[in-house]
């Protein structure tokens, strides 16, 4: 699996990989913590991401906005405007 993967590259790393990897999976591959890590990650952390990647883009204009054309990017909008003098 991926996560057997992820192991399999963190040992990889000279001189620290097999102390890394003992001490990100909880003892030897799969050890008993790494599924309330992944667990915190996967419920916390990456919609905690997007949220605040969704309000950037939100404060800032950036993205999208709606033109006769349908849901185009917001530079389009803007470079079809200074274009055509709207």
């Amino acid at each position: 699996t991926g996560i057997r993967a992820a192991d399999g590259f963190v040992k990889s790393i000279p001189v620290v990989g097999t102390y890394v990897s003992f001490f990100l999976f909880g003892g030897e591959f799969p050890g008993d913590s790494i599924i309330p890590r992944l667990y915190i990650i996967h419920v916390l952390l990456i919609p905690g991401i997007l949220l605040g990647v969704l309000v950037e883009r939100r404060l800032t204009g950036e993205g999208l906005e709606v033109s006769d054309r349908g849901r185009v990017p917001a530079d389009v909008v803007r470079q079809y405007q200074e274009a055509h003098g709207s």
